[in-house]
């Protein structure tokens, strides 16, 4: 398992990693807002990472999971708890399942998950 920075420095990184290891999955991390304080910019720029990493030959076959990660609880979002209407909700705003994506692949896309969980919360190993 690798954990690599989203940074913009880091990101010449992802391709030499994927590129010369074989990656069974890929777990997209962002940080989750209520709609009154996401950034628009933000979300384009993440959108648009997720979307390069679909369309890499090398990880055609790897699945994706866009994990959310509420740094403040659910608290403030229209949806309160609801992980289906929380899931809908990012699927549109990083848009996952839409036409667009993978127009390149001549082969099934990638399936991609969405889960929203503070990562904060979670208990750490012993």
């Amino acid at each position: 398992m690798w954990d690599l920075s989203g940074r913009k420095s880091m990101r010449r990184l992802w391709a030499a990693t994927y590129r010369y290891m074989t990656m069974g999955a890929c777990i997209f991390v962002v940080p989750g807002e209520p709609p009154e304080q996401e950034d628009p910019i933000q979300i384009a720029e993440q959108s648009s990472m997720l979307h390069t990493l679909l369309n890499e030959d090398e990880l055609r076959d790897s699945a994706f999971v866009l994990l959310v990660n509420p740094k403040h609880g659910l608290e403030g979002f229209p949806e309160g708890d609801n992980p289906v209407e929380m899931r809908r909700r990012y699927r549109q705003l990083f848009k996952l399942g839409t036409e667009q994506l993978h127009k390149s692949h001549r082969c099934t896309p990638p399936k991609v998950e969405v889960f929203v969980m503070n990562i904060a919360t979670m208990p750490r190993p012993a």
